[in-house]
């Protein structure tokens, strides 16, 4: 499971090495936005969300998807407290689009969020 931070981290990773692919510097202070829909590509959390999406697309017959969705027969959780299934990840996303819209119109609507996906990454 990826936490918030580490998406964060993902993001300004993934931004970095398109700027340096594109030549854009610093100086030049153009937005996120911008360097995403010069290079025709979404932002990562909305490539993390296709990739995740693609296991609940799969038949409920497959083993990877009966493996994610599956629990332990035996074993202890830890006592730090409840731990978030990929299950529990994948609803909670299908929560938020359905309360803003579609892929695209949820992910440029909120505005920590709105450089992620060009309009026409879906």
């Amino acid at each position: 499971m990826l936490y918030r931070h580490l998406v964060r981290q993902l993001d300004q990773f993934h931004l970095r090495c398109l700027r340096k692919i594109a030549g854009i510097q610093w100086q030049d202070r153009i937005p996120n936005t911008e360097v995403l829909q010069m290079c025709g590509t979404p932002g990562i959390e909305a490539l993390i969300q296709k990739s995740q999406l693609h296991w609940v697309r799969m038949p409920d017959s497959c083993i990877p998807k009966q493996t994610f969705f599956g629990q332990l027969a035996t074993g202890k959780r830890p006592q730090s407290g409840p731990v978030r299934r990929f299950k529990d990840v994948i609803k909670s996303h299908e929560m938020v689009r359905n309360q803003h819209g579609g892929p695209a119109q949820r992910l440029t609507q909120s505005h920590h969020l709105a450089y992620l996906v060009p309009q026409s990454s879906y």
